[in-house]
C-alpha cells in the first residue's frame, strides 16, 4: 500500500474505534474524514490526508479514501489491512448498492497521526450527536455549496477546491471550527504554498 493509503486506515481505524452507540458506513466515514480534513485545514494550514474532494449530491467526497474503502471491500489489488475491515451491511442504497460499514479490527497506530490530526478527528466526531444527518449539514458549506447549481443540474460530481475550504460559512453557527478569519486567511496563504510546493492541485 502506499503512504497515504496507510494512512487513510490509521484515519478510518481511529474513527471506527471511538464513535460509541453507531456503526461507521462508508457514507458516514467520508463526511467525518471531510468535517476533521477542514477543521486541520484552517486550524493548522494542511488537510490530514491530501486526498482529492467531489461534491457529488451527498456531499463532499474524498476519492481516495472512497476507492480505498471500496477495494477493502471488494479485495481488489490484493488490499488487505489488519486494522479494519470492511462488510456488506445488508441493506442497499437508494441506487441498489452495498452499505457498506467499517469496523476497528484493532487500535489504531497513533503514532501515525498528529495530537493535531487527532484533535481535528475528535472534533468531527463530536459533530455527529449533533448533526445527526451529516450529508445534510455538509452541504451548508461553502467549498460544497460552488458546485451545488451543477449537481441540481445533473452533474455527478465537481472537483471542490481547497481554497473555498477557508472561506467562512454563511450561517456562522454551522461553523464548528471557531478561529478568527484573519488566521484562517494566513492558514489559507501557508497552505497555499505547501500545496505549490508539492505539485498539489488546489
Amino acid at each position: 500500500m502506499t503512504y497515504q493509503e496507510e494512512r487513510i486506515i490509521q484515519v478510518l481505524d481511529y474513527l471506527a474505534d471511538n464513535i460509541h452507540g453507531k456503526r461507521l458506513s462508508k457514507l458516514n466515514a467520508l463526511k467525518l474524514v471531510y468535517l476533521a480534513d477542514r477543521y486541520h485545514l484552517r486550524k493548522y494550514a494542511s488537510p490530514i490526508l491530501w486526498d482529492t474532494y467531489y461534491a457529488m449530491q451527498y456531499g463532499p467526497v474524498a476519492s481516495t479514501t472512497k476507492k480505498l474503502i471500496e477495494e477493502l471491500f471488494a479485495a481488489q489489488d490484493g488490499k488487505t489491512t489488519e486494522y479494519i475491515s470492511v462488510t456488506d451491511s445488508g441493506k442497499r442504497t437508494r441506487r441498489g448498492e452495498p452499505i457498506l460499514i467499517i469496523d476497528s479490527k484493532k487500535k489504531p497506530d497513533l503514532t501515525q497521526l498528529s495530537k493535531t490530526e487527532r484533535e481535528a478527528l475528535n472534533v468531527a466526531l463530536s459533530q455527529w450527536p449533533l448533526h445527526d444527518d451529516l450529508v445534510d449539514y455538509t452541504h451548508f458549506f461553502p467549498e460544497w455549496k460552488a458546485a451545488e447549481d451543477n449537481i441540481n443540474a445533473g452533474a455527478t460530481r465537481i472537483r471542490m477546491r481547497y481554497a473555498d475550504f477557508f472561506l467562512p460559512c454563511k450561517r456562522p453557527s454551522d461553523e464548528f471550527c471557531n478561529v478568527p478569519q484573519d488566521v484562517v486567511d494566513l492558514n489559507k496563504e501557508v497552505f497555499l504554498e505547501d500545496a505549490s510546493f508539492r505539485n498539489f492541485r488546489v
